[in-house]
């Protein structure tokens, strides 16, 4: 198992929050891993991503440069992103900011309203946790449990309360994805 994914957003929607989470889970499954964030100088508004790898093997270069994984939480980074997935990449938009026309040719593509999902749980937040529950369903090497697992100790103690929030919005991602609505 190697994923080279990238999470793209803009300032304030978690792209770098769900980048600690994969990689957490990651480390606490014993593989490899590294996250490496990018974001431009701005509070809101401007390109926030976060670039994890996770492997059975050491990893060689922390750079991500041609994603096996996307999860797109708005149009920011599509064009800058999307002519450099591998061939059979996963992809999953957020086609509540994205539209629904997405073309990645030779990728599995999914779009989900993930900011409306998030919206209808309480916590127009939590987005960004409803698309990594989405991406479970199209990409086993991501098991949603371990992301699940990993909510706690990513959170930690001061934000111990967005906890199920975080968790009910997973499940809401990766059942409706799988249309269990």
């Amino acid at each position: 198992m190697h994923l080279e994914i990238a999470i793209a957003g803009m300032g304030g929607q978690g792209a770098l929050t769900a980048g600690q989470l994969v990689a957490a889970a990651g480390m606490m499954r014993g593989k490899h891993v590294t996250n490496t964030p990018s974001y431009t100088p701005e509070v809101r508004g401007g390109t926030s991503n976060a670039f994890v790898v996770v492997s059975d093997r050491p990893i060689g270069s922390m750079m991500v440069t041609e994603p096996t994984t996307v999860v797109f939480l708005c149009d920011l980074s599509i064009e800058r992103i999307l002519p450099t997935l591998q061939p059979g990449a996963k992809v999953v938009f957020n086609s509540t900011l994205v539209a629904d026309d997405l073309k990645a040719p030779g990728a599995t593509v999914l779009g989900v309203p993930a900011t409306a999902w998030a919206e209808e749980l309480g916590d127009v937040r939590c987005a960004n946790m409803v698309a990594l529950g989405a991406l479970t369903t199209i990409e086993p090497d991501l098991p949603l449990e371990w992301l699940m697992d990993a909510v706690p100790a990513m959170l930690g103690a001061k934000r111990a309360g967005l906890v199920d929030l975080n968790v009910r919005a997973l499940k809401r991602g990766a059942h409706v994805a799988e249309g269990d609505a």
